[in-house]
């Protein structure tokens, strides 16, 4: 874990986004590579009790570049409010600079059934760059 945190803190730094979007986030490790930089970071994930994790941490240190939000990216919010004009769906309101999709990509693909195209896409929607860590099937468990 410490090799992938220096591997992905370097990947982050040679991009130098302004925004980072982490994708699966779960209790924001590595969103905090990118936040600790002053880089503004919002971490999604769909389990409420790892985004609390997170939310708990960030005001456990006082961290102002992070917000940690339940989503689930296989449906995401869409566009809300009055006539649908108060609130942004979650595409609208990027993209970000940089999109980090770590061991997420196997829990689309393989545990919810969706091409790696549309995948591919909604990736290409969220940001300008992604950092992406695939895990493969036979090493889940």
């Amino acid at each position: 874990m410490t090799s992938k945190e220096l591997i992905i803190e370097k990947m982050i730094l040679a991009i130098k986004p302004k925004s980072v979007w982490d994708l699966g986030a779960n209790t924001g490790r590595f969103s905090r590579l990118a936040s600790n930089h002053g880089i503004k970071t919002m971490a999604f994930d769909i389990d409420p009790a790892a985004v609390e994790l997170n939310y708990l941490e960030c005001k456990r240190t006082g961290e102002k570049s992070l917000l940690p939000l339940i989503q689930d990216l296989t449906n995401p919010s869409g566009d809300i409010g009055f006539a649908n004009k108060e609130r942004d769906s979650l595409v609208k309101r990027g993209p970000a600079d940089t999109v980090l999709a770590l061991a997420l990509i196997h829990h689309l693909a393989i545990a919810n059934n969706l091409p790696f195209k549309q995948i591919a896409e909604f990736f290409s929607w969220c940001g300008h760059s992604l950092i992406i860590e695939f895990v493969p099937k036979k090493t889940v468990r």
